[in-house]
């Protein structure tokens, strides 16, 4: 039995009376099929409504040819005739973002020449694909210019249904996929669209359309917009962003982007200066880990281990004190994971590459690198101790 829908007539329906023609199983769930409804399945890009009947949850909405079913957290019994009633913050919600759709669609046909196609209408924000890729700040101005002034001016939503074979009676925005009848969706005297999901009665209630983000996707452009309500609450976090950060910062809202250009050129110069700064002390670090080496035979061994450095540093400070002629640097990071790293000076004629090799096995690890350079981690930071001195002996062999 077709299921008779309601919201197709009346999306402002809130409440209705049905009578149960089938349940059955729904992944793990009971299905309903009522003889009419005024859920909207999940359907054309707009997710499905939820809400009670008699009572019970509504968790999921499903189109099944001409049946719909609803998905309920409890059970209900068959031939009973139950209340259904649908969360109208979430239905109003959808119809404010579906018809502004609509409105910022044509929009970009006439800024643009940016055909739809592809509409999403998530939770919490709704995207649009474009057909193409260059579309600039100076269009989306332009674009959100064009669909605000359809909204200021509160034109009429007219729902109209055209047969196939009339179809070029009405200027569609998109033709038809299929041979079917329609049901077309008209922004008075602006957009011309075959449409089943549910719309406001005039573009006023879809409050103001914004567009938050935009970027290149799949060839052409993915743009993230928001209306009514959805508008309002981003307006309102992003005021209470700007005015913590004028607070923050001593000044006025016109201030902020000049504010914020010259800390980020004083940071990056103060990342400049630490950066010399760290190299220097480094150097020092350096000559004094030399100063502290230990002699065999022909070389200076430096072994070290150090612990809440970060690798990049320590990697760093073994460059250094090799840079020191006849120097062999045996050096271990201890932190969640062990980290060696070896390297020599290169008047020192040997292969760092097999103590590495060995000490790995014993941090149960992996390493690799060159003759002269070489670093390694592994999984057991507490055999970090072992691994260097295992290192150390076969050093100590290699030179003597």
């Amino acid at each position: 039995m077709n299921t008779i829908r309601l919201f197709e007539e009346d999306p402002y329906i809130r409440t209705f009376e049905a009578k149960v023609t089938l349940v059955k199983d729904f992944d793990g769930r009971q299905g309903v099929i009522l003889d009419r409804t005024g859920f909207y399945p999940t359907s054309g890009g707009q997710p499905h409504d939820t809400g009670k009947l008699a009572g019970i949850p509504v968790v999921d909405v499903v189109e099944e040819g001409e049946t719909i079913v609803h998905v309920l957290e409890g059970t209900i019994q068959a031939e009973e005739t139950v209340r259904g009633e649908i969360d109208w913050e979430r239905r109003f919600g959808h119809m404010q973002q579906h018809t502004g759709q609509h409105v910022l669609s044509q929009a970009f046909v006439q800024a643009a020449e940016a055909e739809t196609i592809g509409f999403h209408l998530g939770e919490e924000r709704s995207t649009l694909d474009l057909s193409r890729e260059d579309i600039s700040a100076e269009v989306i101005d332009q674009t959100e210019q064009i669909a605000n002034r359809i909204v200021f001016e509160d034109r009429q939503v007219l729902i109209r249904h055209v047969p196939f074979d009339q179809r070029h009676t009405v200027p569609l925005r998109k033709p038809p996929k299929e041979e079917v009848d329609l049901r077309v969706v008209e922004i008075q005297g602006f957009d011309f669209s075959g449409c089943c999901g549910t719309h406001v009665r005039r573009t006023g209630e879809v409050g103001m359309i914004k567009v938050i983000r935009w970027e290149r996707y799949k060839g052409g452009t993915r743009v993230t917009f928001l209306c009514g309500e959805r508008a309002l609450r981003d307006y309102q976090k992003k005021t209470d962003v700007l005015r913590d950060v004028c607070q923050t910062m001593t000044a006025g809202e016109e201030d902020v982007p000049a504010m914020v250009l010259r800390w980020k050129e004083e940071k990056k110069a103060a990342a400049r200066r630490i950066k010399h700064l760290l190299e220097e002390t480094l150097k020092i670090e350096a000559l004094q880990l030399q100063e502290e080496s230990e002699s065999v035979g022909p070389v200076k061994l430096v072994a070290r281990i150090f612990e809440n450095r970060d690798p990049g540093e320590v990697q760093s400070l073994v460059g250094h004190v090799v840079r020191h002629e006849g120097i062999v640097a045996l050096i271990g990071l201890k932190e969640e994971r062990a980290h060696l790293y070896f390297g020599r000076s290169s008047s020192v004629g040997v292969d760092v590459r097999p103590w590495m090799e060995e000490a790995c096995r014993i941090i149960q690890g992996r390493g690799g690198g060159s003759p002269s350079m070489a670093r390694g981690s592994g999984e057991a930071p507490s055999k970090i101790e072992e691994a260097i001195q295992r290192a150390r002996t076969l050093c100590i062999q290699a030179v003597e």
